[in-house]
This record gives C-alpha cells, structure tokens and sequence, in this order.
C-alpha cells in the first residue's frame, strides 16, 4: 500500500501509515478512508520535487541552451554558399530563435539549398548526449550576374564594353544566368537584351567561326608530335564545337574547332 504513496510529502506518508498499523485505535472504517486518501494523493502525483517537463524533455524554468546554435549555423551556411560563389551571406535568426537541447560536442551540416525561396535545410548533430535534429533556416545573400550595359539587338557578337557584373538578390538569380564575363564574351545573342537585364544562357548561342564549306586547317595532335594537314568543314561550328572534316584523302574526320580557320583532331 506505501507504494501508492511514494511520492507525496515525507512526514505525511509516515503519520499515515503509522495510522493504518494502529489497529487498537482506529475502527476497519478509518482505515479504509485513510487508505482511499492514501491512494488519491499518490495517484495525483504530489511531489515537492515533481515540476512539469517541456516537450523536448527539458524541465520547464530549466534553461535548455546547451550552447549558442546561431554562430555555429551562421558559419557552416557562410562556407557552404561562399563556395558556389555567393557573396555576403547572413543567416536571418536570432540566437534567442536557435536554442535546443543541451550538446557539449555540437556539429551542424548543410544538407539542401533552396535558393528561390531562400531557405537552407541544416541538420544539428549532438555527440554528448546524442541527438539529432533538422531545421530550414533563412538566409539572405547575393550572387554576381552579367547585365546588359546597353541595349543588345540579335545577332551582336558581345565583348566585355557590352556587360558588367552586379549583385543580385539569390533568390531571384536563375540556374542559367550567366555568372562570368568571360562565358559571355565572343558568344552572338540569340534576341534582344535590354540595359541592365541579365544574361542567360539561353540568349546566347555559339558565334560560328567557321563556315560549311570552308577550307581550313586541319592538326593531327598525338603523344609528342602534330601533324598539319587541309580539309573541307561539311557544317559550320563555333569555338569547341565538333564538326565533320572531309579531307583530301576523302576521309571524313570528326574534329574540334579550335578558332577561325583551324580545327584539330586528337590521335588516341
């Protein structure tokens, strides 16, 4: 019966028992009550030590902060992005926000990065006491893009006085903007830009430097050693393109336009 009564007051659960081992004076009738009191109390739970407990495990009025998450988050995205090229990268909460459980060995890892809506997914890692948690954590940032400096028509061979780099918000960047100069220059746009307005992949195209039909010259390049030879180009290519070679023999050679006039083959 005293197990029911493990947890109230000390001094209460002895006057009560002492009180149901009295037989000679108390009736059947006051025990029973005193047993039913008994049993109320412990089924309520009563403890001077019993507080509630949050739904982490922590104790209410306990602080949970096991170390501050924020620098720790703050440093983990700032390597991540910094590395695919973004620039003043800040994660956007506070260290009030970023409190967990108790960790004295805290580790976290950027898992995915969802740039449109400008969210990073980390995972918190605890070693001591293990435990595991993953979070979407704001984060506000730039990345550099190639712009328009002018307004460009179709058809223009762009060089480096027609573009400039300026930072963008990330999350309005697109997959195919265009993030160096070089990759712009010496490339025809495909339709019309207007000032300011960045440049795409898709509104480029490969500027051709050789024409179908043209004579150019062909290098036979192998280990330490280059043979130089003539060809008609059966298609027109832009620098990097493969295009088919008709050779005086009459062979027909795939090969590598290497600039205007020239295209190599490569001998495995």
């Amino acid at each position: 019966m005293a197990s029911f009564c493990l947890c109230m007051p000390e001094h209460i659960f002895t006057v009560l028992w002492q009180s149901l081992n009295k037989g000679s004076h108390h009736t059947g009738k006051c025990k029973l009550v005193s047993l039913m009191f008994c049993i109320f109390l412990g089924l309520l739970g009563w403890s001077p030590a019993h507080q509630p407990m949050a739904q982490d495990g922590i104790r209410s009025g306990q602080s949970p902060v096991g170390g501050d998450w924020q620098p720790l988050i703050q440093q983990a995205v700032v390597d991540r992005l910094s590395a695919l090229g973004y620039l003043d990268v800040e994660t956007l909460v506070s260290s009030e926000e970023l409190r967990w459980k108790p960790c004295k060995d805290p580790n976290v890892k950027v898992n995915q990065i969802n740039r449109s809506s400008g969210r990073v997914q980390v995972t918190l890692q605890c070693q001591a006491p293990r435990w595991q948690l993953q979070t979407q954590v704001p984060v506000r940032a730039r990345r550099l893009v190639v712009v328009a400096l002018r307004n460009l028509s179709p058809n223009v061979l762009l060089d480096a006085n027609d573009l400039v780099l300026v930072g963008n918000d990330w999350t309005a960047v697109t997959d195919d903007a265009v993030t160096e100069i070089e990759s712009a220059v010496g490339k025809t746009l495909a339709r019309t830009i207007g000032q300011g307005q960045v440049i795409t992949l898709n509104s480029l195209r490969q500027t051709a430097v050789i024409k179908n039909a043209e004579v150019v010259r062909v290098d036979m390049i192998g280990v330490g050693f280059v043979i130089g030879g003539e060809g008609v180009a059966l298609q027109q290519g832009g620098v990097g393109d493969s295009i088919r070679i008709r050779m005086r023999s009459g062979q027909v050679l795939s090969a590598t336009v290497v600039r205007a006039g020239l295209v190599k083959v490569e001998l495995q």
